[in-house]
């Protein structure tokens, strides 16, 4: 990212497009999710004698799926923009996200 900046002086411009960039990255990646999960869950309740509905509460988990990728890989882009080194970045995500303690 830093040699992104050397060429070009105007930062927002290069965050927006990197943003953009893994937002639309995140569609594919949300569809073999959904795939992969909803293949899954329902081999397993055909195979405990349970009913699989497409209803409308599949349709909105379909939708938040999509949006919640979008919305990792954008706060992902904008963490790596504000921290500039890699490993601070993965220590720092790490105790956020997997520790769930408070950084102060």
């Amino acid at each position: 990212m830093s040699s992104t900046f050397l060429v070009t002086p105007v930062r927002s411009r290069v965050l927006q497009a990197k943003w953009w960039a893994v937002a639309l990255a995140s569609v594919p990646v949300a569809i073999a999710t959904l795939v992969a999960s909803v293949g899954v869950t329902g081999a397993v309740l055909h195979s405990r004698q349970g009913n699989v509905s497409t209803g409308a509460q599949l349709w909105q988990m379909a939708a938040a799926t999509f949006l919640i990728m979008a919305a990792f890989g954008v706060i992902g882009v904008a963490i790596g923009a504000l921290v500039r080194n890699q490993i601070a970045a993965v220590v720092l995500i790490w105790m956020l996200v997997v520790e769930q303690r408070d950084v102060v």
